[in-house]
C-alpha cells in the first residue's frame, strides 16, 4: 500500500489556512502515519517547514487525488512540480484529516507560544466524513477499530455505508495494523489468522488522537444475498463391493440451509445400505433400520426420531461455536472442543485422498481393494474434504428399543432361588415379561443355579467340559453388557471351547437399594456362568413421564470399557432394557463434500445422492422379525422375517392345520413408507391375510379370511 500511495496520482482541494492550537505530535524518522484531531486547520507551510521533514502527502478523498508538500522547493518550484506529476499543492490539513510524512530524522511538531486544545475541543469521527472508497483519517475518539465500528455502525448503515477496512502505519516496525469488521464477525480466530496470514499487525491499543489511518468504506445497498444452496457430507461409508456397502449423509435442503429469525439452520441424516441380491434401503437413524423405532426421554416426554426429521443447528456465537439439537432432544451439544480443517481437493486422485484420509487416522471411510476400485478417478471441481475433531461436549438422553425381543423376562422364582429341581426340570420353566421395577429387583437376587461337570463334543471331535464350577447366573441377575466379541453357537459341535473369551457384567440385588456388580463367563451356547461380584452400588427409581427409569451408580472400572450405561424403563406394563449413550471424544472423520461424495458414489457405482429426496421407506427398512397370533375360525402363531435383502420368510402353527409354511410380503405406502401393507398367505389352507405394519411401532395388524366364510384378526409385532 505504501507504493500506491506515493504513486497513486489524485487531486486536492485548496482550503483556506486557518489558525489554532494544535495538539504536539512525534515523528519517527521515515514513514509517519498522523492525524489532525484538533479543530483547527494545520498550516503546512508553517507547521511542517522544517529541515528533518522531507515530504508531506494528503489524500483528497473528493477528487481521489493526492495533494503535495516539500519545505525543499520554493512556492514556485514547488507548484510545478506538482502540476507535473498530476498532484495539487498542500497548503492545509484540516480537522479529521489523515496525512502521511516523510522525515529524515526523528522530531517533535510543536509550538511552545501556542499551547494545546483545551479538553473538550477535540472533535470526533462521524459518518458524514466517510465517503465510499479510501478515506485517510484522523479522529479523536479514541476507540479501538472495533469499538469506533461498532459505535458508527448504525449511522454508516443509515448513510448507505459501512467499513470495509481499516490501516495503520506502525512506524516502529515499518508493517501495516489491520481491521476488518465481515472477518471479525465470523468469531473465532478468522481475524488473527488472516492477519497471521498476511503478516500484518492486530490492533492492540486504541487509535490515539494524532494518529492517521486508512477508512475503506464500502456502499451498503439491500444486500444481494445468494439464495442457500443444497448440502451434504458423507459421514460414514463401508463399501465392499457395489450389491454390499453401507453409507451415512448428513444433508441440508436449499429451505434448511435457510436461517431461521434467530439464525438457526436444519439438517437431517440418512443412513442407506445394499445387501447382496437386494435393493438398497434407508432409514433415518440408529444402527439398523429397526432402530429407528427406539424411544427416548427428551426432558419433557418419550418420544422417537422420524423418518427425515430435521434436526437444528444454532447461529454461530461470538467465539464462532454452534449448539445443535439432534433427534428432538436424543441428544444435544455444542462445537465446543470440536476442530475442523477443509481442503480442497479438486482434480485431486481419489485414492491419493482416500489414503490420505486414512493415514490421518479418519477412520470413517472403508473401501474394500480401493486401489482397484478407485483407479485413476480424480475428484472434480469444488470437491472438498473436511477434517474433522470432536471432543465430549454433548448430553445424551435415555433410550429404548420397543420391540418384544427387548423385553426383560421374569424368571421363575424357583430357578432365581436357586432351587435344584427347578433349575433342572425339562423343560426349563417359562419366563414371563416384568411388569415393574420391582418384580425386577425382587426375582434378581444373584442366586445362581448349581451344576455337575458338563461334558460335551465339541468342533473335530474335542472333548469340552464346564469344569468342576458350572453354575447358570442367567435367571439371578440381569445384563448391563458385555465386553468381547467372540462368537456364540446354537450347537456343540461347532464350538471349539466350552467357554467364550467374551466377558458378561451383570447385576444383582440386595436389600435397601443396594446392588452387587459381576463379571461372568459366557458359555459357548450364550448363556451366563459363574459370576463373580466385582463391586457393589445403588439403584434409584425416578419417574419420567408416564414411565419410570431405573439407572445405577457405583460401576465398578471394568464398566469404563462400554461406552454406554444400562438402565432400565418401565412403560405400558413391561419393563425395557434401555441404555443412555456416554459422552466420549469421537474417532476423527474425513467428510467429502456434496459434489465429492457424488464423485466418489458414482466411481463406486453407487446411486447419487439428491439432498431434496427425502427418505421413502422400502422393504428393507423393515428388516427384522416379527411374531404373532390370529384368531377367530382358527387360532395359532405365526412367525417371519425380513432380510435386508428383501428376502422374506414365514412359518406357523395353525389349531386345525398343525405346522405350517406361509408367503410374506410388506410393500411400504404413503409419502414415506412409514405404514406397510402386509399381505400373508398359508400354504395349502388358502388362507389370506391383509393388514399393516407401522414402522415405528413395529405392531402389525388385520384380518384374515378363508373359504367357507372362515376367518377372524392377527396381531403381532417386531421382535
Amino acid at each position: 500500500m505504501k507504493t500506491y500511495i506515493r504513486c497513486a496520482a489524485v487531486t486536492g482541494l485548496l482550503l483556506p489556512v486557518l489558525a489554532g492550537a494544535f495538539t504536539p505530535f512525534s515523528l519517527s524518522a521515515g514513514w509517519n502515519l498522523v492525524g489532525n484531531s484538533d479543530p483547527a486547520s494545520i498550516d503546512v507551510a508553517v507547521r511542517l517547514n522544517k529541515p528533518q521533514i522531507s515530504t508531506v502527502w494528503k489524500w483528497n478523498k473528493v477528487s481521489s487525488k493526492w495533494a503535495f508538500y516539500t519545505p525543499s522547493m520554493t512556492s514556485a518550484q514547488l507548484a510545478a512540480y506538482a502540476s507535473g506529476k498530476g498532484y495539487d499543492v498542500l497548503t492545509s490539513i484540516d480537522s479529521k484529516e489523515g496525512y502521511w510524512v516523510n522525515a529524515s530524522a526523528a522530531l517533535v511538531i510543536s509550538d511552545p507560544l501556542d499551547p494545546p486544545p483545551t479538553i473538550g475541543t477535540t472533535v470526533t469521527l462521524m459518518a458524514a466524513d466517510l465517503v465510499p472508497g479510501w478515506n485517510l483519517m484522523g479522529s479523536a475518539d479514541k476507540k479501538t477499530p472495533t469499538q469506533l465500528n461498532g459505535d458508527m455502525l448504525s449511522s454508516l448503515n443509515a448513510a448507505s455505508k459501512a467499513i470495509n477496512t481499516l490501516w495503520a502505519w506502525d512506524a516502529a516496525s515499518s508493517g501495516w495494523r489491520f481491521y476488518a469488521p465481515s472477518l471479525e464477525a465470523q468469531g473465532g480466530t478468522v481475524l488473527a489468522n488472516y492477519i497471521t496470514g498476511k503478516n500484518y499487525l492486530p490492533f492492540t491499543s486504541v487509535l490515539a488522537s494524532t494518529d492517521g489511518f486508512w477508512v475503506n468504506i464500502g456502499t451498503v445497498t439491500a444486500p444481494v444475498v445468494n439464495p442457500p444452496s443444497p448440502s451434504a457430507n458423507l459421514r460414514t461409508l463401508t463399501f465392499t463391493s457395489a450389491n454390499d456397502w453401507y453409507l451415512k449423509v448428513s444433508s441440508s435442503t436449499a429451505a434448511q440451509n435457510t436461517p431461521a429469525t434467530d439464525g438457526s439452520t436444519r439438517y437431517r441424516f440418512m443412513n442407506t445400505a445394499k445387501a447382496a441380491g437386494g435393493a438398497p434401503y434407508s432409514w433415518t437413524t440408529g444402527s439398523t433400520p429397526m432402530r429407528g423405532a427406539d424411544v427416548h426421554w427428551n426432558g419433557t416426554s418419550w418420544a422417537n426420531c422420524p423418518i427425515n426429521f430435521e434436526n437444528t443447528s444454532s447461529a454461530k456465537d461470538a467465539s464462532g461455536n454452534t449448539t445443535y439439537n439432534y433427534c428432538n432432544g436424543r441428544e444435544t451439544g455444542s462445537s465446543v472442543g470440536n476442530t475442523y480443517r477443509t481442503v480442497d481437493i479438486s482434480a485431486r486422485p481419489m485414492i491419493d485422498v482416500y489414503n490420505e484420509a486414512l493415514a490421518g487416522g479418519n477412520t470413517n471411510l472403508t473401501i474394500t481393494s480401493a486401489a482397484s476400485v478407485l483407479g485413476s478417478a480424480t475428484f472434480p471441481a469444488g470437491s472438498k474434504v473436511s477434517y474433522n475433531t470432536y471432543g465430549s461436549n454433548y448430553l445424551t438422553s435415555i433410550a429404548y428399543y420397543p420391540g418384544s425381543s427387548n423385553l426383560v423376562l421374569l424368571s421363575d422364582a424357583g430357578v432365581a432361588s436357586g432351587n435344584s429341581t427347578s433349575c433342572n426340570a425339562n423343560p426349563s420353566p417359562a419366563s414371563s415379561p416384568n411388569a415393574t421395577l420391582e418384580q425386577l429387583v425382587a426375582i434378581n437376587k444373584g442366586t445362581p443355579c448349581v451344576y455337575g461337570v458338563n461334558t460335551v463334543t465339541g468342533a473335530n471331535g474335542v472333548t469340552l467340559t464346564s469344569g468342576s464350577r458350572n453354575e447358570g447366573w442367567s435367571s439371578t441377575t440381569l445384563s448391563l453388557g458385555s465386553l468381547g466379541s467372540a462368537p456364540t453357537y446354537s450347537s456343540a459341535a461347532s464350538a471349539s471351547s466350552w467357554y467364550t473369551t467374551n466377558t458378561r457384567l451383570r447385576v444383582g440385588f440386595g436389600a435397601v437399594n443396594a446392588v452387587t456388580f459381576y463379571s461372568c463367563k459366557e458359555s459357548y451356547g450364550g448363556s451366563t456362568r459363574n459370576c463373580d461380584a466385582i463391586g457393589t452400588g445403588t439403584y434409584a427409581i425416578q419417574a419420567l413421564g408416564d414411565g419410570r427409569v431405573m439407572t445405577f451408580s457405583g460401576f465398578p472400572a471394568q464398566f469404563t470399557a462400554i461406552d454406554w450405561s444400562r438402565v432400565f424403563v418401565e412403560r405400558a406394563g413391561r419393563v425395557f432394557y434401555g441404555y443412555q449413550d456416554k459422552p466420549v471424544v469421537g474417532s476423527p472423520q474425513a467428510r467429502l463434500n456434496l459434489t465429492a461424495l457424488n464423485a466418489l458414489f458414482g466411481t463406486l457405482g453407487l446411486p447419487a445422492f439428491n439432498p431434496d429426496t427425502p427418505i421413502v421407506l422400502s422393504l428393507g427398512s423393515y428388516s427384522g422379525s416379527y411374531s404373532g397370533t390370529f384368531m377367530g375360525t382358527d387360532s395359532g402363531t405365526f412367525s417371519t422375517t425380513i432380510n435386508p435383502s428383501g428376502a422374506t420368510t414365514c412359518s406357523g402353527t395353525s389349531t386345525q392345520s398343525g405346522a405350517f409354511l406361509c408367503s410374506f410380503s410388506v410393500t411400504p405406502t404413503g409419502t414415506d413408507g412409514t405404514i406397510a401393507t402386509v399381505n400373508m398367505g398359508i400354504t395349502g389352507t388358502g388362507a389370506v391375510f391383509t393388514g399393516t405394519a407401522n414402522y415405528y411401532t413395529g405392531a402389525v395388524t388385520g384380518s384374515w379370511t378363508n373359504t367357507g366364510g372362515a376367518g377372524g384378526a392377527f396381531a403381532g409385532s417386531r421382535q
